[in-house]
């Protein structure tokens, strides 16, 4: 009501074509124009200075654009003017305007006042104001400020509301000290195109172009714009909702967006892309582009030659397409890259990417695929991946061991050593496993114990046990090692019982052996070898070395070669020459025993190591069991 109010003060019934005494020039072709629904045209240039010719009084223009009286009726098609120049402050505020305003390559030599005001429509192309406000502003068609409009001060549309579309293709906005177009709140059905025109010229910003918690019912377009306001934020539309894309990219003229500052969307809607393709956004040692909590229905495209220098923040976005970085460059005194529990619904595209400084951050987040190449991710230990979830590896993505445990050795140095993270290693294992390489996931398994305990993570009391679970048994993840060392040991051993037992060391462990007199030629101090003895019961197991190996190796066989032979270790002489009666034909003879009693300690001993491997190894082998079964 008070609006209401205000209208009626500014817009008095009785004004009349007469109270503005003889008309100018200009003006005579405006009433003339607004009678025929014609344009008036007074100058084919937007004006430097004023003349007698282009002159237009703010009150003359105010009385037409409210609509004039019977002896200055103004057309349907509205209030239509080129080429004049507008010498002081056009007052609408809270005003209703019936027709649309067209005023093109008029200059404006005070503002714009559109505060709460109605309107059917708006066009300044290639108009030149000081300031316009427009808070509150209510236009059922469009508003266009383009392809040459230039304000030299704060343009303000906060809350405004805008049936069509919001076009500054081809403008300029100065204000460098605070906001060149300052747009919170406002609502537009249709796009906003904040990018270069057809005719070449570029959008361009000095100062901070606001458009927090906008409603916008259509694509917001920047491409081809230039932003700046390197003490803040370039552009920033935080909270806000657009239906369609955003485009903050190269026009295929070849004008690159640029932002000179902040780019920010915190919190922002996008039923779209997020498309900056080929665009340039610098902030220094700040933040280029922060989408904090943004969601995303379709892509983000930072490709094309993208190149940020300032960190590129995608913290807890939520993108439903993919996330494209390929041919992206990225730069930053810090995080050149956070997707920190990012939800990536598609792809992350990582390819032919140039990270010259900063880091790169994907902890917590989640894609479905991850397409890369390993060249792609920064040198020098500058990668976080801890809680860096996805589903599988495509796209010709290298998905050997090799390549892949190198990718995860450019993780932070911390994260490696004392604060070692396992979760990208069994992500990594856990990943390869379920597509079928097998054989590389269980080489990341066990190069991830190893770093463990490299790390110091594995208690001091279990190295030892941990070091020998890993060369017997890979950790679990090669049970067959187990079988192959056990083989080799049998063998080995088996070998040196043989030489053992042919130099007279094995002999039965049944002491009765022993006390029958028809026995004793096989003991070697009459010459005899009780291994290959005739004269051995013939009740008594024959020795074998391999197995006797085999039954020492394997403590849940009883084979009876343990039992039955044992290496003799205490001799009485190292060497002796003795006389002998053979006790079937009553003849002596004479024997010289070489008495190699360190052979005996060796086979001991190896006996002793070879019950002990085959209880460990056997218990090892039951552990690799589980691992592969828990896995599986």
């Amino acid at each position: 009501m008070a609006g209401a109010d205000e209208s009626k003060q500014k817009q008095p019934k009785g004004r009349t074509l007469a109270e503005f005494g003889k008309l100018h020039p200009a003006e005579q072709k405006l009433l003339e124009a607004c009678a025929a629904g014609d344009v008036a045209d007074a100058g084919d240039k937007r004006p430097d200075q004023r003349t007698e010719e282009n002159f237009i009084r703010p009150e003359f223009l105010r009385f037409l654009v409210l609509g004039g009286d019977k002896h200055a009726p103004v057309h349907e098609k509205g209030v239509q003017m080129r080429g004049a120049w507008i010498d002081g402050n056009l007052d609408l505020e809270a005003c209703r305007v019936p027709v649309p305003l067209y005023f093109w390559s008029c200059n404006f030599a005070g503002d714009l006042m559109l505060r709460d005001t109605d309107l059917k429509g708006l066009n300044l192309r290639n108009s030149k104001v000081q300031k316009i406000g427009g808070d509150r502003l209510r236009c059922s068609g469009s508003v266009f400020l383009r392809e040459g409009f230039h304000a030299t001060d704060e343009v303000r549309l906060p809350g405004a509301h805008i049936g069509g579309n919001l076009s500054c293709r081809g403008s300029r906005f100065e204000n460098a000290n605070s906001d060149g177009l300052f747009c919170d709140g406002i609502e537009v059905g249709g796009d906003v195109f904040l990018s270069a025109a057809a005719d070449g010229r570029r959008f361009h910003a000095t100062g901070a172009v606001r458009l927090l918690g906008a409603q916008i019912g259509g694509d917001l377009t920047c491409s081809g714009g230039r932003f700046e306001n390197a003490d803040g934020n370039a552009l920033i539309f935080d909270r806000a909702k657009i239906d369609g894309g955003v485009f903050l990219k190269s026009e295929a003229s070849g004008e690159k967006f640029h932002a000179t500052g902040e780019v920010r969307l915190l919190g922002a809607r996008i039923s779209g892309n997020l498309e900056c393709i080929g665009g340039r956004f610098e902030n220094g040692n700040g933040d280029a582009l922060s989408c904090d909590r943004a969601e995303i229905d379709g892509s983000v495209f930072l490709i094309g030659g993208f190149h940020a220098t300032g960190a590129v923040r995608l913290v807890n976005i939520h993108i439903g397409g993919d996330l494209n970085c390929s041919g992206g460059r990225f730069e930053s005194e810090r995080d050149a890259l956070s997707c920190e529990r990012a939800e990536i619904g598609g792809a992350l595209f990582f390819r032919n990417v140039e990270c010259k400084s900063g880091a790169i951050s994907l902890a917590a987040s989640h894609v479905n695929s991850l397409i890369d190449d390993p060249e792609s991710w920064p040198q020098g230990n500058r990668l976080a991946l801890d809680g860096f979830r996805y589903d599988r590896i495509s796209g010709n993505a290298p998905t050997n061991s090799d390549s892949r445990i190198r990718w995860l050795d450019k993780q932070q140095p911390e994260h490696l050593g004392d604060d070692f993270r396992p979760q990208p290693w069994e992500q990594l294992a856990k990943v390869l496993r379920e597509m079928g390489h097998d054989e590389d996931a269980k080489l990341v398994a066990i190069e991830k114990q190893r770093r463990l305990r490299e790390a110091g993570k594995i208690g001091w009391h279990t190295v030892p046990f941990h070091s020998l679970f890993g060369i017997l048994a890979g950790y679990g993840y090669r049970p067959m090692w187990t079988f192959g060392w056990m083989l080799g040991i049998w063998l080995s051993c088996a070998v040196l019982y043989q030489i053992a037992a042919y130099q007279g060391v094995f002999a039965p462990s049944n002491p009765r052996i022993f006390a029958e007199p028809k026995f004793q030629l096989c003991s070697p101090q009459r010459g005899g070898n009780w291994t290959d003895c005739d004269f051995a019961p013939l009740e008594h197991t024959a020795f074998n070395a391999l197995i006797y190996s085999l039954d020492l190796i394997l403590p849940v066989v009883d084979l009876q070669q343990d039992k039955d032979w044992a290496p003799m270790v205490n001799r009485a002489h190292p060497t002796k020459v003795s006389r002998y009666e053979n006790l079937t034909t009553s003849e002596t003879f004479t024997a010289s025993i070489h008495e190699i009693w360190w052979l005996g300690v060796i086979a001991r001993g190896v006996m002793w190591f070879e019950i002990l491997f085959g209880w460990l190894a056997t218990s090892m082998f039951v552990a690799a069991l589980s691992v592969k079964f828990t896995k599986e």
